[in-house]
């Protein structure tokens, strides 16, 4: 049973070391790379580069001596100014049809709504809703379970698709 507990230990140990010395050889290269990098003649880059400094206080961290800033642009290095950018229209969202919009009867028989069909299925993925929950869409006129509407769907009655013919009762 002590054989292998320090079996357990050795291994453990084994891991550790393992772990820092692979820290320890990415840090190697990192370094070799940040020495050896000349710059090229090519024309300025679009963004400026800076130089990172490695020490043993930061635990291998590249940082800037403005922490907060990794990237400028500056459109004089091109000597002009950058081009107009066109925002594009929003994208209008269809309007609700009135089978996408819901009512329910609360737990004091209040009835609630109407909601959108997007915002009622991420209720029913939430688990809000019991099957025994009765709604109704705009189009119908009487309430009805939710477990009616979804063998009557054949799926989630909030989920996109084809709809059902409106509930009516006369």
């Amino acid at each position: 049973m002590e054989l292998f507990f320090f079996s357990v230990l050795i291994f453990s140990m084994t891991a550790q070391t393992r772990a820092q010395s692979d820290r320890s050889s990415r840090r190697q290269r990192i370094l070799s790379i940040l020495q050896t990098y000349q710059p090229t003649s090519a024309p300025a880059p679009a963004f400026r580069t800076y130089s990172y400094n490695f020490e043993s206080s930061n635990s291998g961290v590249a940082r800037d001596r403005r922490p907060t800033t990794w990237v400028s642009w500056n459109t004089e290095w091109y000597g002009q100014a950058s081009p107009a950018r066109t925002t594009p229209p929003p994208t209008i969202a269809p309007p609700e049809s009135p089978y996408d919009l819901w009512y329910y009867k609360d737990d004091g028989d209040n009835v609630q709504g109407p909601f959108s069909s997007s915002t009622m299925l991420e209720w029913q993925k939430a688990g809000y809703f019991r099957t025994g929950l009765l709604l109704r869409r705009e189009v119908d006129n009487v309430f009805t379970n939710l477990a009616s509407y979804t063998r009557l769907y054949g799926r989630s009655p909030f989920s996109r698709g084809n709809y059902p013919r409106a509930i009516i009762i006369r």
